[in-house]
């Protein structure tokens, strides 16, 4: 994945000061190769540096804030697939209550988030 591709617009809803939220990630010890770049709504995720070449997932912590100082927060969860590996595998992680189950064979085939 080249530096400063997309990986997701993060969407953030605030019924009062919407134009105001700015939205980051919380520190963390793990390496995290991701930006968030604030816009309108929300924030672009991008990759910024180079992924680690064995790490298959980032667990990281959103948080967006508005002018009040009013925060909430988010996990998310961003999995590495290399699309050249042709062996079929299944994957369950469960983190904080919530299970994400991937098969994938060459590229995902079916990617379910349960709560």
């Amino acid at each position: 994945m080249p530096y400063f591709s997309l990986v997701v617009f993060v969407d953030v809803v605030d019924t009062e000061y919407n134009d105001s939220v700015t939205v980051h990630f919380l520190p963390t010890s793990e390496y995290n190769p991701f930006r968030i770049i604030t816009s309108p709504g929300g924030g672009r995720v991008i990759l910024e540096q180079a992924l680690l070449p064995d790490k298959e997932f980032y667990n990281l912590t959103i948080q967006a804030s508005d002018r009040l100082g009013h925060t909430s927060q988010a996990q998310l969860l961003i999995s590495i697939y290399d699309v050249n590996d042709h062996t079929v595998r299944k994957e369950k992680i469960c983190v904080n209550k919530k299970i994400y189950f991937s098969i994938f064979f060459s590229h995902v085939l079916n990617n379910v988030n349960k709560e």
